[in-house]
């Protein structure tokens, strides 16, 4: 059972993501470019509470997170529950429409000319796997962090000071000094 503020967090994760992809399903009929995939058994929106939710779980790995939480505390949050398999299999469509959730929920931060900035590594592969990597083709790229070298893309957040509020920002590609 999840403690009372845990589970007040994940349905403030779940109504949030519900409410956008609602929004978002509706400006696709609008432009005739709602996707033809059939819609599974979990939603879109639940797929997406269940990825943002994991970041609050203290969980280190993903599948230990779905297996032995998500599956044995939050069935009676997602009743349709599906195979860890089947959840990593669908990640990827989430992808896009998660982007699109981003930029929205930064697009509501107050602009107050007072901001900190910092930035994460997120590695695509082991640097001794790069000649092999297919993941993010043509958009992953060597960099440096403070940690040391890797290859893949770095996120920069740039937060309100005030409010905590996540604002927009440019976004830059990995580079050598970057």
């Amino acid at each position: 059972m999840l403690r009372e503020d845990k589970a007040l967090k994940l349905i403030e994760i779940f109504i949030t993501c519900d409410d956008f992809c609602n929004v978002l399903t509706q400006w696709q009929m609008q432009q005739g470019t709602l996707p033809t995939i059939r819609q599974g058994e979990l939603t879109d929106s639940e797929m997406l509470a269940i990825t943002i939710f994991y970041h609050h779980s203290g969980a280190k790995c993903f599948q230990y997170y779905y297996q032995d939480w998500v599956e044995a505390q939050l069935r009676s949050y997602f009743p349709k529950l599906i195979s860890y398999e089947r959840f990593v299999a669908r990640m990827p469509r989430l992808l896009p429409g998660l982007f699109v959730l981003l930029k929205w929920l930064c697009a509501q931060g107050q602009r107050t000319g007072f901001y900190i900035v910092d930035s994460k590594p997120l590695a695509v592969c082991d640097n001794h796997r790069i000649q092999a990597n297919k993941v993010f083709a043509g958009l992953a790229a060597r960099g440096k962090s403070s940690m040391g070298w890797f290859f893949g893309l770095k996120a920069h957040l740039v937060i309100n000071i005030y409010s905590g509020d996540t604002v927009p920002a440019k976004t830059a590609k990995v580079g050598h000094g970057g």
